[in-house]
């Protein structure tokens, strides 16, 4: 076989000239060609990567809580600010004596736990923090919740 030839005897040389001969004399044509490419490209990588988050996300959060356990919660996962002021008032606060009726009565679940957070100050001496997430939780979410404390522990 000789340099330059294929199997079937053609020039490689022939059809590598025409392309790059198209693609100078067609430069614009080109240019949007790979950019198409390099924009579907990219879109395809960026929602595999917001799937697989989704998918992560809901393993760690959701599923991991198990088939066994009770969670109630005042307002559902909510992304819009009017949504939440709705639910805010239609929702009732979660009091102690819930939980304690919920805990007595149900009977399915081998755990039944609950947790308040909020926003508030935190002192000590002369200094103080603003915003800080407080999360008050009853003894057994150490078995319930698959989210350890990043600062802190379980008490």
């Amino acid at each position: 076989m000789t340099r330059g030839v294929s199997k079937r005897g053609v020039l490689l040389r022939e059809p590598v000239g025409v392309a790059l001969e198209t693609l100078r004399q067609h430069k614009m044509r080109s240019f949007l060609m790979l950019l198409g490419i390099i924009l579907s490209v990219s879109t395809l990588i960026v929602v595999i990567s917001l799937i697989s988050g989704v998918n992560k996300y809901i393993a760690d959060r959701v599923a991991n809580l198990g088939s066994n356990v009770f969670l109630l919660t005042r307002f559902p996962l909510i992304t819009d600010v009017e949504e939440y002021v709705k639910a805010n008032r239609r929702n009732k606060k979660v009091t102690w004596e819930d939980y304690e009726a919920l805990r007595q009565n149900l009977k399915l679940p081998l755990r039944v736990g609950v947790e308040l957070r909020i926003d508030g100050k935190v002192r000590r001496g002369s200094e103080s923090i603003t915003d800080v997430n407080i999360r008050g939780v009853t003894a057994n979410m150490g078995d319930i919740d698959p989210v350890t404390p990043r600062d802190g522990r379980y008490i």
